[in-house]
């Protein structure tokens, strides 16, 4: 995670040409500038974006069908602890060479 976060903050010095002389000051103006989202924000928001492509048949098909909805009751709402509504995929081994060689 550090790593991505040192590569985020050295493009701004880079677009922003404060590199050497301008070393301690905060990156925080310059990312919202560039609207950068940080890096944990970026993860969260790429995950979220890519479960609402599946869900809404936008992805392609490999990655929709390690995504299921879950039944939900119509009752109970709230009164479930599992707040969930995507089942979580039962195959646990699937790796990026397995989609790419098909």
């Amino acid at each position: 995670m550090s790593g991505l976060w040192m590569i985020q903050n050295n493009a701004v010095r880079f677009i922003f040409k404060l590199n050497g002389k301008k070393k301690w000051t905060s990156i925080s103006p310059y990312l919202k500038d560039l609207h950068f989202l940080p890096v944990v924000y970026r993860i969260q928001f790429k995950t979220a974006l890519l479960v609402f492509k599946c869900i809404n048949n936008f992805a392609p098909k490999y990655l929709r069908d390690l995504i299921s909805l879950r039944d939900t009751k119509r009752m109970s709402v709230r009164l479930d602890d599992d707040y969930f509504i995507l089942k979580v995929p039962s195959k646990t081994n699937f790796s990026r060479t397995e989609c790419a060689a098909k």
